[in-house]
């Protein structure tokens, strides 16, 4: 300011010398530089100066005014001055009809100096000093402060439209572009003084179509200036108003600027301001609030801003990571500090991706990283699946779902952390995984993406009510069913992460699993994604039986299961190591110990172990129902090995034992089984005894003696086969079978049953030998001739079958059979009996025959002989007590065809002849008849129990079954009777002719008896003794009953119990 009132001084001297003195130019020039240097701390030097005021001409080559000091620069320059200055305008000091004109000005300006510059209030006084025209070709106003700045005008006009005021304009070249300035002044007058100007400029820049508008007040005082102003300002580029403090020009784009600007030298405030900067489509933003400026470089922000970006790498550049695939963001912010170092204090953003990436960040960020304080902003993020976040993360190895995240970032460029980490991936009703913690840096995350991360201290929670998503997620075959918890510590790197401790569990209502991992390493960018596992592992099964889910193989209930072994992981292959299982239930204990090759799948088990407590008695009763025997049958044990590989359950060896060697049943079993699974391949060695013939009797139902054998079984999916010796008592017998065998149907069989010699009473066949009343007949379920022949009838016989049985001898109190051969084969739907041959002493009895179920319907033929054969003596020993008894001679033939028994008999053909020698039929003395019938009955002969037959004879003809015979023939001690007959099976009706003769002389039958109709009714032509026809009469009945044995027809009137002839 002090500058200023130096130029006022000279243009004092150069214009207000006296008169006398304006009329000599030399005295005009030596008055200046006296005034000049008497008055001020300055110096005037002029160059070739030309003072007429009295022709208003004034005008000099070079105006210098220096500081005294003469190493400084001049204070003033002023270069080809021309003034139209007259002497009444220096008198008055009024300049409203003066021009001025300079080709150049220089103002220099210092704080440094010691010169003292005027009072704001005399600056305002000088304005009345303004001239009616001023031209300045170029203008430079050097202010040299810390830094010198020089602010060059040219082309400088101005001028007076009245009195009051004075219009000016310029241009300006500012960062090399040309700057156009128009300011009006108008002083406002107090008491004849200006104390204030009313102001108003533009700046604007044609060339980037920048405006700069202040209107208002400016007022100066002793002390200084003040000014209020209305701001309004349009840069084409935000930069130019941030180098207008000498700020970093970080941002871009067009800025619009409303405000209420008010200060003084030293600072000014803009109060509701309006910023609005436009640099679509990479970002706008609109901000209002105050700026309050301090020249010396302090100063305020107080913004509340609102805006558009394009990307988040607008704000959050400084993690060095790139955010342009989130797409656009909008949000709003608080901004504090100063327009050199703003701080973002409290911003909010949302920003949604195409691909439905949700993204909200709120924090407090140092865009120009001047301050001490960290960045800390909080991210939000939420996604339907995590593939949206490969980008930064990699390509990950599973798709868990959809996702959502939350964290603090903290730091700066170069120096970010993670903390307060909160991720739960996945769907809260079916698998949801939640990852918590921190990361002690981020750095290089743009390059390396989640593999940069340093210093992670991590907690992985997962949750899932079934395991069948975890195996969904995972594309890896994991039994369903069990709900899933667990939670797990890791620390480490992005690229590399080790268990510090967790536990996890797998729960289903049967079985459950406890993990505890020790070591791992978890590589999330790598696959597979967890490697080098070890922890342990605990098992729990309600019951055993519950491994039958998890593999095909069919587990009884046995009791409790637990089982613990070591997690080891060998590349993508997890195994189980140093297992040890314990089964824990009332009818088992089992101990095992193994290790699984794989355990997802389920593959290599490998398991040794062993057995006990398994009660005999549960397992024969539950085999046999209704198994009565109390005694104690002791426990079984034993040891085994188990093998599953490839989906094929192997037992390579397993032996089962009676722990009692002295108890009722001693049982040895060993062998193996392979291909449980598949195709079954058992190969067994039995070795047992029954002592207790209580036992025996409970499980077969007869008293039979000690029992002990010993087999081999033989079982492949293409044959079974057994072989077999057991002994009784002193029987013996072998039995060696063969079944073949093709998708487990019976395709073929071969069985061969031998024994020297058994002994009846060592099978429990032999009667009232065991105990009083014994009968075992009454034990043996017996099946109907009819049938048994009808479901013959019904087999088809389609695979080879081949059945035998030789035995040297059967033996019993009455019996004496010395060769049973039986030979049975089928083969193409027909069954041939290939010999049936019974020898007994001396006699023997042979059967041959055919079943062919190929003819429609099936063709029965069979043909026998037996001679003198012994009847009843077998049946008598096993206590069955027929009612006839004797040696029975048969030779014949029969063939018939049908689907049941009846068909069977009404196609009936062949020839049967018969002979019964020595026979005892049960029953009343019927021979007695024959003679004096009075005399027997007065004699009781009617009360006698049986009647002896020495020869009874009888040859019938056999066709579409009526047999017909006319050669029947009865002896007896009494009589002789003869006869013919003829038999319908179908339609069961008989036409029977007998006449008897008494061996006694004293009584003959007068005529013949015949019989005819219904089987069980039959009308009857008898001899006029109708005593003797009545007693007579039931002898002829035996014959029909006879008859309907034989042939299996049965009586139809079941009240009737006719005398079986044959058994």
């Amino acid at each position: 300011m002090r500058k200023l009132l130096i130029v006022a001084l000279l243009l004092s001297v150069l214009l207000a010398l006296p008169l006398l003195a304006m009329r000599s130019e030399r005295t005009l020039a030596f008055l200046a530089h006296w005034a000049v240097d008497t008055f001020t701390d300055y110096r005037l030097k002029l160059v070739s100066p030309v003072l007429r005021p009295f022709e208003r001409n004034v005008s000099a080559a070079e105006i210098h005014v220096y500081p005294e000091d003469n190493d400084a620069p001049p204070f003033l320059t002023v270069l080809d001055f021309e003034g139209n200055i007259g002497w009444t305008d220096l008198y008055t000091t009024n300049l409203v009809d003066t021009r001025l004109k300079a080709q150049q000005v220089i103002l220099y300006t210092s704080d440094t100096d010691s010169t003292s510059d005027p009072a704001p209030r005399e600056w305002l006084k000088y304005i009345g000093w303004l001239p009616a025209e001023l031209s300045i070709g170029q203008f430079h106003l050097v202010t040299a402060r810390e830094e010198v700045f020089i602010f060059p005008l040219e082309n400088v006009k101005g001028g007076r439209p009245n009195d009051q005021t004075f219009l000016a304009s310029a241009r300006a070249q500012y960062e090399g572009e040309p700057l156009d300035l128009n300011v009006g002044l108008n002083a406002l007058l107090e008491e004849g003084h200006i104390t204030a100007v009313k102001f108003n400029g533009e700046f604007s820049a044609p060339v980037s179509n920048s405006v700069v508008q202040l209107r208002g007040d400016v007022h100066g005082t002793a002390d200084s200036f003040n000014y209020d102003l209305q701001l309004n300002a349009d840069y084409a580029d935000v930069s130019e108003f941030l180098r207008g403090f000498n700020a970093r020009g970080e941002l871009e784009g067009r800025l619009l600027l409303q405000a209420q600007m008010r200060g003084d030298a030293d600072g000014f405030v803009l109060s509701n301001a309006l910023f609005t900067l436009d640099n679509m489509p990479a970002y706008g933003i609109e901000a209002a609030g105050t700026l309050d400026y301090d020249i010396s470089g302090g100063g305020e922000l107080r913004l509340d801003a609102a805006g558009e970006i394009s990307s988040m790498d607008v704000v959050l550049d400084w993690l060095d990571v790139d955010l342009h695939s989130l797409g656009r963001a909008s949000g709003n912010a608080v901004i504090t500090g100063t327009v050199r170092n703003p701080m973002i204090d409290r911003f909010m953003l949302r920003s949604e991706a195409d691909s439905g990436l949700v993204v909200n960040a709120i924090g407090r960020v140092d865009p120009f990283r001047m301050g001490d304080a960290e960045n800390k902003v909080r991210l939000d993020v939420a996604g339907p699946s995590i593939a949206t976040l490969e980008q930064w993360t990699g390509p990950l190895p599973f798709e868990p779902g959809a996702f959502s995240a939350s964290g603090l970032l903290v730091g700066r460029h170069g120096s970010v952390s993670l903390r307060d980490l909160v991720v739960e991936v996945g769907d809260p009703d079916e698998l949801i995984f939640r990852l918590t913690g921190s990361a002690g840096s981020l750095d290089g995350m743009d390059s390396e993406g989640i593999a940069a991360a340093r210093d992670l201290d991590l907690t992985l929670s997962v949750d899932s009510p079934d395991s069948r998503y975890l195996g969904e997620m995972l594309d890896i075959p994991i039994p369903a069913g069990f709900v899933l918890d667990g939670e797990l510590t890791l620390k480490g790197t992005g690229a590399i992460l080790e268990p510090v401790n967790g536990l996890f569990t797998a729960r289903s209502p049967k079985l459950d699993f406890i993990f505890v991992p020790h070591a791992a390493k978890v590589t999330p960018m790598a696959h597979p994604v967890i490697t080098d596992t070890l922890a342990s592992v605990a098992i729990t099964l309600d019951d055993v039986s519950a491994l039958s889910e998890y593999i095909d193989v069919d587990i009884p209930a046995r009791g409790r299961l637990d089982g613990k072994a070591e997690l080891t992981q060998y590349g993508e292959r997890l195994a189980l190591n140093n297992l040890k299982m314990i089964v824990d239930g009332n009818e088992l204990q089992l101990w095992a110990t193994g290790e699984v090759d794989h355990l997802v799948p389920l593959d290599g088990i490998k398991l040794k172990g062993r057995f006990s407590d398994i009660p005999t008695a549960r397992i024969l009763n539950r085999a046999l129902d209704g198994l009565d025997y109390q005694k104690p049958l002791g426990m079984l044990s034993g040891r085994f090995t188990v093998d599953y590989s490839g989906g094929k359950l192997n037992i390579p060896s397993f032996t089962i034992e009676s722990d009692d060697k002295q108890g009722p049943l001693l049982l040895t079993v060993s062998g193996k089984s392979l291909d449980i699974t598949g195709r079954l391949n058992v190969q067994s060695d039995i070795d047992y005894r029954l002592r207790d013939p209580d036992l025996l009797e409970a499980l077969t139902g007869l008293r039979m003696n000690p029992l002990q054998g010993q087999g081999k079984i033989q079982l492949s999916p293409s044959e079974f086969v057994l072989s077999h010796t057991g002994e009784i008592g002193d029987s013996v017998a072998k039995l060696d079978a063969r079944a073949s065998l093709s998708a487990g149907k019976l395709t073929g069989l071969t069985a061969a049953l031998n024994s020297p010699l058994l002994y009846l009473s060592d099978l429990g066949l032999q009667a009232e030998v065991a105990a009083e009343g014994y009968s075992p007949v009454e034990k043996l379920d017996r099946a109907e001739p009819r049938d048994f022949i009808e479901h013959i009838l019904g087999r088809r016989a389609s695979m080879p079958t081949d059945l035998r049985v030789n035995f040297g001898g059967i033996s019993g109190k009455r019996t004496n059979i010395n060769r049973l051969d039986i030979h049975v084969t089928g083969q193409n739907n027909r069954y041939t009996l290939r010999e049936f041959n019974v020898g007994y002493a001396d006699t023997v009895g042979e059967v041959r025959g055919i079943v062919d179920l190929n003819a429609q319907p099936p063709f029965v033929s069979l043909a026998g002989e037996a001679v003198a054969l012994p009847l009843n003596t077998l049946g008598r020993d096993m206590g069955m007590d027929a009612d006839v008894r004797g040696e029975l001679t048969l030779r014949g033939g029969i063939s018939s065809q049908g689907t049941d028994m009846d068909q069977l008999l009404g196609d009936l053909d062949g020839s049967l002849a018969l002979a019964l020698e020595d026979a005892e039929v049960q029953g009343a003395a019927y021979d007695l008849l024959a003679t004096d019938l009075l005399a027997g009955f007065y004699t009781g002969a009617s009360a006698k129990k049986s009647t002896h037959i020495d020869c009874t004879m009888a040859k019938f003809k056999l066709l579409n079954g009526v047999a017909s015979s006319d050669s029947l023939y009865v002896e007896t001690r009494r009589m002789v009777a003869t006869g013919e007959a003829e038999l319908d099976m179908v339609n069961q009706l008989m036409d029977v002719k007998i006449t008897p003769r008494s061996k006694s002389r004293a009584l003959q039958v007068p005529s013949s008896v015949r019989l005819k109709g219904k089987f069980d009714d039959p009308r009857t032509t008898v001899s006029p003794i109708a005593a003797a026809f009545d007693a007579y009469a039931e002898v002829l009945a035996l014959v029909p009953k006879i008859t309907r044995k034989l042939f299996g027809i049965k009586s139809r009137n079941k009240q009737q119990r006719p005398c079986e002839a044959v058994q």
